[in-house]
Parts: structure tokens; sequence; C-alpha cells
């Protein structure tokens, strides 16, 4: 077998997968350290990236929201703070 891919996987508490193809590449399989090895179709690898592909998605714009929402705190905080000292 020949790692094709890793997978993210967060929110399910296992390690990420990885996509695995045979050499003749006619076979796909999933594979979680700890966890075993499962056989794959095709439609299941493609739901598989595609469920891992939107929870990146998913996480990159709670980090870019929490990244903005920090900054105009820090804003708030340092007008504050400059108010006070004047």
């Amino acid at each position: 077998l020949v790692v094709k891919g890793a997978v993210a996987t967060p929110g399910d508490y296992l390690p990420d997968a990885y996509v695995l193809a045979n050499t003749a590449g006619t076979q796909l399989y999933k594979f979680v350290p700890h966890n075993g090895l499962t056989k794959l179709s095709l439609i299941e690898a493609q739901a598989l990236i595609a469920e891992a592909s939107e929870a990146a998605a998913r996480a990159t714009f709670r980090a870019m929201t929490k990244a903005a929402n920090d900054a105009i705190a820090v804003a708030d905080i340092r007008t504050l703070f400059a108010a006070g000292a004047a």
C-alpha cells in the first residue's frame, strides 16, 4: 500500500486518517493509527476528503473571526489606557 494523502479528522478524537492505495491503484483504504485499516469505495474516499476540507474551512473561519475580535479588544484596551493617561 502507498500513502496517497493525510486527512485531518478534527472532532472525532482519533488520530488523523491516511488514504492509501494498492500499488495497482485499483483499491483505496483508510488507515487510522491504533484503529486499523478500512477498505473504501471511491465515493467514501471523496466524502472523507470533502468532510475534512469543510472542517478545515470552518476552523479557518473560527480562527480568523477570533483574531479579528481579539484585534478589536486590543484596540479598545489601548484606547482605555490612553484615555486614562491623558
